[in-house]
């Protein structure tokens, strides 16, 4: 059961959950996205989960580095897409032109790209709940990457909605709309 810090219960079986009632949440609580008004508990990564989003990670802020477009980050970050979905993806990233979206606490609006690398307790949310809240929400990109069967699928943002842009198996370049000019060698990743 999940309780606000005046110890009054915000779960409820037939009350979509919102941001706020997240918010509510005591620290012993933590550890959670809100997906369509229900609290999902997450679960440890992996070590090869890790290994790769630490390889993603430095290959693509190798390259921000240089070109200065915008601003990269890890879970555990906050994304409030809306009042009923707060998520925290693997990796995201924000262009210098979205800014704004950054608050204090949080990230408070649609990423540019979006990284989540698949494991056997968030794969079902990574594939359906969570690629129709990014696609709905206009994330410009979306990169699923499967350590499992080693490919990486890329998904652009269109009028409509995500198009399989490119998707790899063990290896290959991928070239990313937003990241203008990166190629990502996939074979770093196993």
């Amino acid at each position: 059961m999940f309780t606000s810090e005046k110890g009054q219960s915000i779960a409820s079986a037939k009350k979509k959950l919102t941001c706020d009632d997240y918010d509510n949440m005591t620290p012993e609580e933590w550890g959670y996205e809100l997906i369509d008004g229900e609290i999902i508990k997450m679960t440890s990564p992996s070590i090869m989960h890790q290994r790769i989003s630490r390889k993603i990670i430095f290959e693509i802020e190798s390259y921000n580095r240089k070109k200065a477009l915008g601003e990269l980050f890890e879970a555990p970050t906050d994304v409030k897409i809306n009042e009923y979905n707060l998520v925290e993806p693997d990796i995201l990233f924000i262009s210098n032109e979205k800014q704004s979206i950054i608050k204090e606490n949080r990230i408070e609006g649609a990423p540019d790209l979006v990284i989540e690398i698949l494991s056997p307790s968030t794969g079902y949310y990574d594939l359906r709940k969570k690629y129709s809240i990014y696609e709905s929400a206009g994330v410009g990109e979306y990169w699923i990457v499967d350590p499992k069967e080693k490919t990486l699928e890329l998904y652009k943002n269109t009028e409509a909605g995500f198009v399989l842009e490119q998707k790899l198996k063990e290896k290959g370049i991928i070239k990313s709309n937003i990241l203008v000019g990166i190629e990502l060698n996939i074979e770093v990743l196993w």
